[in-house]
């Protein structure tokens, strides 16, 4: 997805245009290349794809608003945030330190505002107050968060030796091995700029002279707050939760968007110095950019044999080969599957035994619910549980038989029965029919043995256990229909459809 990536050029833009030198606009218009991670996220067809541009823009806004000292700019890109969020919630972690700080240091003016336009903003709070549930969200993503996070502090204890070994939040034992894996974290994840970055701040810090100059130009703006706090945060994530609660959130993500937001301190820096000294900055920067696209380039030339060359050709002959209304059933790759044989109806069983357990198969098809809409109505169910064990939980504190109650436990049914009803909705129709969605169907079975993985290196990977025979061979209702025994890829063909 180059294309995310040429979207930067506009922030970016706004900063190099203060610059006289080409030389430094150019350096200056590659600073979204702040590490490996970062770059190869830029071009993968991923949510965080578009989050990484949403949070280039943010970054970058800010920071033009703090050399023009244009609140618009801050503003705006406090709403690049807020739309960023509709699409992923990840956006959340950035805004939430805008809103605070912005809340602040326009408290007199929004109140102000406030008193002035009293009617206007009363209407304002009615038009908007049915949309209330459009919070939920929000407060749902830091509240399972929050589980989460007490869950593992419940276990507290520090850990010095992260990253060489952890336990994520999933509660997985991970880790890089050994100081070179350790080497390699920080380098592909964090990038030599972030270690430029930290550098130039310490000597800011510790330079009176650069401090004095820098606090002239930007102590009384909110831009800095809010740069400097989502640098903290992320950098938090990244390395004190991990090290010190043995709370670990992501940290390798939170590493790279520590060293995108690192980034705003360079052009910071460079209006500070002499020209001599801008001329070092601008190619220590450059260096290390390129150090950032030569390991991206590295890993992409690695990960392009996970995908082989006869696994394509077989997803390619499923495209030209078989019904447009196929029923594929795979292990996993289930994105692979859908990009590279354009099948609609993918069904994922991700069990190792699949290739020599039958009954796994047979329980499969006896689902009654398209699998397109399987994580969805999961999803919507986990939730329904949840909402009614907390409605069910309130009601267990309330008398049926005294006024002030009834009242209550009226609202807490009512809201039972909307969740009810709307997780009916969730549910096709043909699932309260009884009816399966391979009705008619032409069934498939895809097998391709496991490329060698970039992650067999890791301690905690485990390996594909070969097959010694695969349990559709001697089933009379399947047929072999592609064979390729040197790559080890086999499709098998349920011979009727499902009636």
């Amino acid at each position: 997805m180059p294309g995310f990536l040429l979207l930067t050029l506009f922030p970016t833009g706004l900063i190099a245009r203060r610059v006289t030198r080409s030389f430094d606009r150019l350096v200056i218009l590659l600073l979204p290349l702040s590490s490996a991670s970062i770059i190869i996220y830029f071009l993968l067809p991923i949510p965080q794809a578009l989050i990484n541009v949403v949070f280039t823009f943010f970054i970058l806004l800010l920071l033009h608003a703090l050399f023009t000292k244009n609140n618009f700019f801050s503003f705006l890109a406090g709403i690049t945030l807020l739309l960023g969020y509709f699409y992923h919630d990840m956006a959340l972690l950035f805004l939430v330190p805008w809103v605070l700080v912005t809340l602040v240091s326009e408290r007199k003016t929004l109140g102000k505002s406030i008193l002035t336009h009293k009617l206007s903003a009363l209407l304002l709070v009615l038009l908007l107050l049915p949309y209330h549930a459009t919070l939920a969200p929000i407060f749902n993503f830091f509240k399972n968060w929050l589980v989460r996070i007490f869950q593992v502090m419940e276990r507290w204890e520090p850990n010095f030796a992260f990253p060489l070994a952890y336990v994520n939040i999933d509660g997985r034992a991970v880790g890089w091995g050994n100081a070179l894996g350790v080497a390699k974290y920080y380098l592909f994840y964090g990038g030599p700029l972030l270690l430029i970055t930290l550098t130039l701040f310490l000597f800011i810090i510790l330079s009176s002279k650069q401090r004095k100059k820098l606090l002239e130009t930007c102590s009384s703006r909110q831009e800095m707050i809010i740069l400097l706090l989502v640098f903290l945060l992320f950098f938090s994530l990244a390395e004190v939760l991990p090290r010190f609660l043995s709370i670990s959130l992501l940290p390798e993500r939170a590493l790279g968007f520590a060293s995108l937001a690192s980034v705003s301190i360079i052009p910071l820096v460079y209006f500070l110095l002499s020209t001599k000294w801008r001329t070092a900055l601008v190619w220590l920067v450059f260096m290390a950019l390129c150090i950032n696209t030569g390991a991206a380039l590295y890993i992409n030339s690695l990960k392009k044999d996970l995908i082989s060359p006869a696994r394509i050709a077989s997803m390619e002959w499923i495209k030209k080969s078989l019904p447009d209304d196929r029923v594929m059933v795979v292990q996993h790759d289930l994105t692979i599957m859908k990009t590279f044989s354009q099948t609609e109806s993918i069904l994922e069983i991700a069990s190792p035994t699949l290739y020599t357990d039958i009954s796994l198969f047979d329980r499969a098809l006896e689902i009654s619910v398209d699998p397109t809409v399987i994580p969805r109505l999961r999803t919507a169910y986990a939730e329904y549980l949840r909402q009614t064990r907390e409605s069910t939980a309130r009601l267990q504190d309330l008398d049926p038989a005294t006024l002030q109650d009834v009242s209550v436990i009226k609202t807490e049914l009512a809201g039972i029965t909307l969740a009810t009803s709307g997780l009916l909705k969730s549910f096709p129709s043909d699932t309260l029919e009884g009816r399966s969605p391979f009705s008619r169907k032409p069934v498939y079975i895809y097998y391709a043995k496991q490329e060698d993985s970039l992650y067999t290196s890791r301690p905690y990977y485990q390996s594909e256990q070969a097959i010694d025979a695969f349990v559709f061979d001697s089933d009379p209702r399947f047929v072999k229909i592609y064979s390729d025994e040197e790559n080890q890829v086999f499709i098998w063909k349920l011979k009727l459809p499902l009636p």
